[in-house]
């Protein structure tokens, strides 16, 4: 492989949604992850999108994930409510930062897979949303 076309294939991977890949040839193994961080404030966890269209929101992080927002309390978000793009739905205490975790779509919550106070695991689904176009 030419150092122009290691050069494309990065730049590919970087401008896609893959996370990871994996290349092997008689001569040549290439093993790439990728993981897109936003700022600790603003962070949209990696999402799966299948053929309903049921996103899966997962952690990105190990850490204590709050559900419960103790300044209204209440809940951030309940099944069957309508979330924005971008609306706040928990937030997850990691290494003593507070990230918090936007939806990446509209649409429904049709599950909350954790409980307040839970440790979470890195990739651990957190919640189940039906999009919608707005």
């Amino acid at each position: 492989m030419e150092e122009s076309q290691l050069v494309n294939l990065i730049q590919q991977i970087i401008n896609s949604n893959m996370t990871y890949v994996e290349i092997k040839t008689n001569n040549l193994y290439i093993k790439a992850t990728q993981e897109v961080f936003n700022t600790a404030r603003n962070e949209i966890c990696c999402t799966t999108h299948n053929r309903s269209e049921i996103i899966e929101v997962k952690s990105q992080y190990v850490g204590i994930v709050n559900i419960f927002n103790h300044e209204i309390n209440n809940l951030y978000v309940k099944r069957g409510e309508r979330v924005k793009i971008k609306q706040l739905l928990c937030t997850i205490n990691f290494l003593k930062v507070t990230i918090e975790i936007l939806s990446p779509v509209n649409g429904t919550i049709l599950e909350i897979l954790v409980k307040d106070k839970d440790m979470v695991q890195y990739g651990q689904v957190i919640f189940k949303i039906e999009s919608y176009q707005s």
